[in-house]
Formats: C-alpha cells, structure tokens, sequence
C-alpha cells in the first residue's frame, strides 16, 4: 500500500507479507502463518490504527527509510522481531513487545511515555543508535560502532562496547539492573557551565538497581556556555554517575582516561578538570582558574615570557584583567599548540607591536621599561616595542646590563 486505505487488515493463515508507505487506517491482524510487516519511511508510513496484532508463527516487524523522520504511536503485539533498517529515524511511542529488537542503521527512538519490551534483548549495531526516552524492558548491547542515548529508563542488564550519550541535550538516563562498559567505550556527558543561574548542569547516569562496572574505556565531558572571566568564577562540580539512593558499593573500576572536550581533547591553561571516584559515584568537576598555568603550554623562552607577563598583569589590577578578557576568551578550551601560537603573536620573534586585545594590559611592561631607559639617559618613549629578551627582562628586577643587551630603542 503506497496510497490510503480505509478498515481493518485481516491476511488469516499462510506466511503473509505487508508493505506500507502510505496510510493505513484500521485494525491490522497477521493472522497466524510466519509473517512481515514492513513500514516504510520513504512514503511516510502512516498506521492510524490502535493496535497491530502479528498473531501466531514468528511475526517480524521492519522499520525502514533513508533520509525521512517518522513516528508511529501504534502499539504492536504478538510479533517476535523488530529491525531497524535504513538511514532515517523512526519514532515508536506506544507499547509494543518483542522478543528482540535489532537496531542495524539510523536511529530507533523510545518516545517519552512509549514502553518496549525485547524479552531477548535490544542490539544496537555499528552506525546506529537507539534512543530511549521511555520504558525499555529486558537487556540491551551496544556493539562497536554503535550509539545508545536517552532520557528514559531501563528495566534490565545494559552493556556498552562503544558509544553511551546519557540525555538528549541534559538528562538522566536510568539503569535498573546496572550497566557495564566494555573497555573501548566511550561515556559522553554534555555539561552547560551556564546552567541554573551559573551554577551548571550536566548529564547523568542515574543506577537505581545492580552496579555500574567500568571495564576502562573513556569518560569525555562536553561543555558548552562556559563564560569564562565573569563576574563569577567558575567552580562546579557534578554527579555524573549516580549510585547513592542504593547505598554501599556501586561503583566498579575507574575510565582509561577522561577527556575534556571531543572529539578533540582540550588541555587548558583556564580549566581545572578533574574526576573524582566514590563507591557509589562518580563525579566530575571544572574549575576556572586566572591563567596562570598558561606557562605550562609554553615551550620557547619567548613564550615563557609572554605567559609569566600574562599572568602577572591579569592579576595585578581590575583594569589590566578587563583589557585582557578579549584576547584571552577565546583560548578558554585551547589546546597547547594553539596556545603557543597565541603566545607567539604577542611578542614575535623579531619584536615587534603587541597584538591588540592585550596591548593595554601588556603594555604596562613597555611603561615600564621606557621608565627604566630613561634612568640611562634615553629620551621618552624611546622604546616602542619588545623584543622577546626585552620583555623577558621587563618583569625581572633590573640592571644597566640587561637592558643594554636585550632593548631595542
């Protein structure tokens, strides 16, 4: 059926097949016999009916389509397979029971208030994902290459071998009888810095039944909105595995490693990331600092200097940390050589103006070592720019050598 048809579907005994990318309005039984009913995306499939009856043998269910979003609130019963195929995404939001569900391509979504059994287990498989939003009862594994995300609730045992995204933008996805992840998994949490008034939110795996085992694998934190340099210094800390309404020992294991940022991992000289283990939690906190661990990127004296300057004069007064604001925020989650390159436009290496954004606040050093040439007898503001040597020496005490070695009036 590619177009629309009106009453009830009754295909009784022998192996029957159903395709449907129009519209079906009525109530649709298999009969008995091993039959398929195949929904297809393509032609917007649309069941208008309250229930789909697979009726005796082994009944499958296909849901496919390559670039569409589709949604049935069709409940399904007496079938024993559900496949997902195809690219596009489908939504189911009723009760529906199977004995597996196999997630082969694109994207299964549980909606909100939807319950799915598979009394043998979900699997999601390379390149897909499934969703659950709702109720899911019995065991699910992601296999390699594979996605699981939600805000829902699963009833039974969870394995993940690759890809666990709790939440869909901030949520809790919940775990009654515990989740393990394989050694090779990734658990990603999205953190908002400027969530509830400054305070922050983050994804959560709340573990209300069983424990969590973590076999290594990676823990990589997300943030977003993170406004660095305000009025209110950035200190949370989150619950990002959640254990304690079970009391005792909960968690098992600890991550290979934990990221801050992906898919590229962030090293940054304004953020204090850490991951702190309990028995029955796991916790992740982010911390702002003033930038002075901004040096520990840099590799050339040049750099060292720049940095060393930075952070002084950040510190140093409420006008000198405003005029550096500009240039600084956008190397909040930086990477070191990205760093590095920062620090190198402040003070090239054949000197040279200080790039704008810092020139305020750097160039009290230049203030101040004018001030130290005039004491030799150069006329005022001789100095116009800083060598690396120079500006290395402009924050050291100071003695008629140095400076005859490294300014350049």
């Amino acid at each position: 059926n590619r177009g629309s048809h009106t009453g009830g579907v009754n295909l009784g005994d022998g192996e029957d097949t159903l395709f449907n990318a129009g519209t079906l309005t009525g109530e649709v039984d298999l009969g008995t016999g091993d039959d398929t009913l195949t929904l297809s995306g393509d032609g917007l499939a649309n069941l208008g009916a309250a229930s789909v009856d697979g009726g005796a043998g082994t009944d499958a269910l296909i849901l496919e389509g390559a670039s569409v979003t589709a949604s049935e609130d069709t409940d399904f019963t007496n079938f024993e397979t559900l496949e997902k195929r195809g690219a596009g995404a489908w939504t189911l939001s009723g009760t529906s029971s199977f004995t597996s569900v196999d997630v082969n391509e694109g994207l299964l979504v549980n909606a909100a208030g939807g319950r799915l059994t598979a009394s043998d287990g979900t699997a999601v498989g390379q390149g897909a994902a499934f969703a659950n939003d709702g109720t899911h009862l019995g065991a699910a594994v992601v296999a390699l290459g594979g996605t699981l995300m939600g805000n829902g609730r699963f009833k039974g045992p969870v394995t993940v071998n690759r890809t666990l995204r709790p939440g869909r933008s901030i949520g809790t996805l919940t775990f009654a009888q515990g989740v393990t992840l394989r050694n090779g998994s990734t658990t990603v949490i999205e953190l908002d810095a400027s969530a509830n008034g400054g305070a922050g939110a983050a994804d959560a795996l709340a573990i209300t039944g069983g424990s969590v085992e973590i076999e290594g694998g990676r823990l990589g934190v997300e943030v977003t909105h993170l406004a660095l340099f305000d009025a209110v210094r950035v200190d949370q800390t989150h619950k990002v595995i959640d254990g304690t309404s079970q009391g005792g020992e909960v968690i098992e294991g600890t991550f290979s490693s934990t990221l801050l940022g992906l898919p590229e991992t962030v090293s940054s000289a304004f953020i204090i990331f850490e991951t702190i283990y309990g028995p029955d939690s796991v916790e992740i906190r982010i911390q702002e600092t003033n930038g002075s661990d901004l040096i520990g990127a840099a590799r050339s004296d040049n750099q060292r200097a720049v940095a060393e300057q930075i952070g002084t004069d950040f510190n140093s007064s409420a006008e000198a940390a405003g005029a550096l604001l500009p240039a600084l925020a956008p190397f909040a989650l930086a990477h070191d050589a990205t760093l590095r390159a920062f620090l190198d436009r402040q003070a090239p290496l054949q000197g040279g103006a200080i790039q704008q954004g810092t020139a305020m606040a750097l160039g009290q050093v230049l203030d101040r070592a004018n001030g130290r040439l005039g004491q030799l007898g150069a006329a005022p503001g001789a100095l116009t720019s800083l060598s690396p040597q120079a500006f290395a020496q402009a924050s050291r005490p100071f003695t008629s050598s140095s400076w005859r070695a490294s300014s350049r009036p």
